[in-house]
């Protein structure tokens, strides 16, 4: 059974069916709320207030767009909603970028560590109206028309703005990279001079 099927059920007081689609969600939804709140607590908050609004809403879905996108738009301002209570600034987090494993070394480890922090900043330097287009088509596998829904914006604006997401990302990476670089060679040349003097 398809989303929208599932949806229009739930309108229809079907808890089975509602049950089955926030099942299928729920992932999304905490992820979505997390990438705002940057709080366990908070996003668990959130993210019980986005279910609760996705369900009370199911009549006013007309299917002028997908419900994974009605969704993301119902828990995007629930968890704004919480934002504000809370008082906070937002910043909207990367999903791990890369694992440690049980069989890494120190060294591999503290790379991988560094890399997926260094991503994570690159992506909460970029502007939020380019950010939210990078993470609603990578965190989030949304096509264009979709994100042009959730965005409010033409597929075209969507895709200029993707673009130069893409171009500031690489731009605060590189920029990173060669500080971390800087830091890295740093560190080197004071093990290399202590090994002299000893």
């Amino acid at each position: 059974m398809t989303d929208t099927e599932l949806y229009r059920l739930a309108a229809r007081g079907d808890d089975r069916a509602f049950s089955e689609l926030a099942k299928r969600y729920e992932s999304m939804v905490y992820n979505v709320a997390y990438s705002i709140l940057d709080n366990d607590a908070d996003a668990c908050d959130a993210s019980q207030e986005a279910l609760l609004r996705i369900w009370s809403s199911a009549k006013k879905y007309r299917g002028e767009c997908t419900v994974k996108t009605w969704i993301y738009g119902i828990t995007k301002n629930a968890s704004l909603d919480v934002l504000r209570q809370r008082g906070r600034a937002s910043t909207v987090p990367l999903d791990e970028a890369a694992g440690i494993s049980a069989g890494d070394n120190a060294e591999d480890a503290a790379m991988r560590n560094d890399a997926a922090h260094a991503i994570r900043a690159a992506i909460n330097e970029i502007p939020v109206q380019f950010r939210e287009v990078l993470e609603l088509r990578y965190m989030y596998d949304m096509d264009y028309e979709e994100i042009a829904n959730t965005v409010q914006a033409p597929v075209g604006t969507v895709k200029s703005r993707l673009s130069r997401a893409r171009e500031m990302l690489a731009e605060n990476l590189r920029g990173d990279t060669a500080h971390s670089g800087t830091k890295r060679q740093s560190a080197t040349s004071k093990r290399v001079s202590g090994k002299n003097e000893g």
